[in-house]
């Protein structure tokens, strides 16, 4: 992969107020499923003022409750 350098020039308002008060999931879940895609959780990302290479300015990240993998 390239080398891409990364330049901060500012804090974006809208993460901080989104995820200052961000409470992570319990470590230890209450439910105790016993199967793939029982409970997923997911995150929309968005709008990205500067889009991919590929046009996308939002994406959601899925994540299994069971596996706990994305």
């Amino acid at each position: 992969l390239p080398f891409i350098e990364v330049i901060h020039k500012e804090v974006c308002k809208t993460y901080i107020i989104n995820y200052q008060y961000r409470k992570k999931f319990s470590k230890y879940s209450l439910n105790k499923f016993k199967n793939v895609l029982q409970l997923i959780h997911f995150d929309l990302m968005g709008f990205i003022s500067k889009p991919f290479s590929s046009g996308i300015k939002y994406f959601i990240i899925f994540s299994n409750d069971y596996s706990q993998r994305n």
